[in-house]
């Protein structure tokens, strides 16, 4: 049975490769206000919300973990639109969480073999342009075995 610990881990890893943050992807959360826009983009790992168990065909449940990746944009200069780089970021954690190999024959996406599988389930932007804030949270469920 997948440890909820190890499966954030792999997600932050994942992350981690995915884009050239400015400030390490983080599994502790910080609120906008506490990360400089020197510092942003910046990637926080939260887990929240409710989980659930999937009873099936014996003793052992499929758990679904909730997670958020709290996403801080917002450049000092601010000559680049906020929801260009927002994009950016959305299209490089796509591109992490694409199948390979043996994942495209399973159809899910494992983080390497630490999760069942690793699903986006939904993004909300604020592109920041009024005050330079931006941020994005991505809905991120974790199924462990």
């Amino acid at each position: 049975m997948t440890s909820r610990a190890a499966a954030i881990t792999a997600l932050a890893s994942t992350l981690s490769g995915a884009y050239a943050w400015t400030t390490p992807v983080s599994t502790k959360l910080k609120m906008i206000s506490d990360v400089g826009k020197s510092e942003r983009p910046a990637c926080f790992v939260f887990e929240s919300g409710t989980e659930k168990y999937e009873w099936k065909n014996g003793a052992v449940p499929n758990r679904h973990v909730p997670v958020k990746l709290f996403i801080y944009t917002g450049s000092p200069d601010q000559e680049t639109s906020d929801a260009s780089v927002q994009d950016a970021i959305l299209d490089a954690i796509d591109a992490a969480f694409s199948l390979r190999s043996q994942e495209s024959v399973l159809g899910r996406h494992t983080l390497g073999g630490a999760v069942y599988n690793c699903r986006i389930m939904d993004v909300f932007k604020v592109p920041g342009d009024i005050n330079g804030d931006g941020m994005i949270i991505v809905n991120i469920t974790l199924t462990l075995p």
